[in-house]
């Protein structure tokens, strides 16, 4: 009896040390999730020793408040662009009647610019996050921002692919707003290409112009950077941005450079496998 009682100890040790670190686990999985994929997560507050209990109602309290930021957030943005929408289609109309041609190009181009910087700081915070994930045919995709692009020259042999889950009108804005950089900045033809590398699917848009400055390339990712010593002074400098974060929830990966054959290249790697299921929030009463 006296030498089991080493080995009963162990196991009941080793038990309540499992009991512990599952919900400590859980909180880990669910801070992961949010972090990565913007899917929030609730945890269970009934069950477990009372400092779990009083960890989960604070991080369940502190999703809440991250999300209620961030709709506060998308609200205010769209208010605004629609407020100064308003403004800006008169002076766009105003404008038009003027009989000075070329301050009248002019400032029609300021206008459109301006337009567009809008129109980017609001695909910038609506990253797709509340949208669902489903199994998407990329070629079909690829296939349609071709026609939705003509007559912009632009070059794309479908491949062979299995369909892949993801948020498909966020990689589909993803790739449009590359393919638009890449009209804007660089030069025809445009390469759309796809291809499978191991357990990811490989999008890459490249454009035919003069590249960027190797000095720049890491910095365009971050917001409001533009590589101007290679590329226009228009925009927000936002494009690169949207994309990374909308990458960066599908636990994907994006790389950019100059490509040996010249013009500037963006490459997306996405994962093929599908989303674990999270835990849902309670319904809202």
């Amino acid at each position: 009896l006296f030498r089991s009682i080493p080995l009963i100890t162990s196991i009941i040790t080793l038990t309540l040390v499992r009991q512990l670190n599952r919900p400590l686990a859980r909180l880990q999985h669910a801070a992961l999730r949010y972090t990565r994929n913007a899917e929030p997560a609730h945890l269970n507050t009934d069950r477990g020793p009372i400092e779990i209990r009083q960890v989960n109602a604070a991080f369940n309290q502190m999703i809440a408040s991250l999300e209620q930021a961030a709709q506060e957030r998308t609200i205010m943005l769209a208010g605004i662009s629609h407020d100064l929408r308003t403004p800006l289609t008169r002076m766009r109309l105003t404008a038009e009647l003027l009989p000075d041609a070329d301050f009248r190009e002019g400032l029609v181009y300021d206008i459109e610019d301006m337009d567009a910087i809008l129109e980017q700081f609001i695909s910038y915070m609506k990253d797709g996050s509340d949208e669902e994930t489903q199994a998407t045919d990329i070629n079909a995709m690829c296939q349609e921002l071709v026609v939705q692009f003509k007559p912009l020259h632009i070059i794309y042999q479908p491949q062979a692919l299995p369909l892949v889950w993801l948020r498909s009108l966020s990689i589909k804005r993803v790739l449009g707003n590359l393919i638009n950089n890449a009209r804007r900045y660089g030069a025809e033809p445009i390469w759309l290409g796809v291809s499978m590398v191991g357990d990811h699917v490989v999008l890459s848009v490249r454009d035919h112009g003069a590249g960027v400055q190797t000095t720049d390339i890491q910095a365009l990712m971050q917001p409001f950077v533009r590589g101007e010593s290679a590329r226009t002074s228009q925009g927000s400098g936002l494009g690169l941005a949207i994309v990374q974060r909308i990458v960066n929830l599908h636990a994907g990966t994006v790389s950019v450079g100059n490509h040996p054959d010249g013009g500037f290249e963006v490459m997306i790697h996405l994962p093929l496998q599908r989303p674990d299921p999270i835990q849902s929030p309670p319904p809202k009463h």
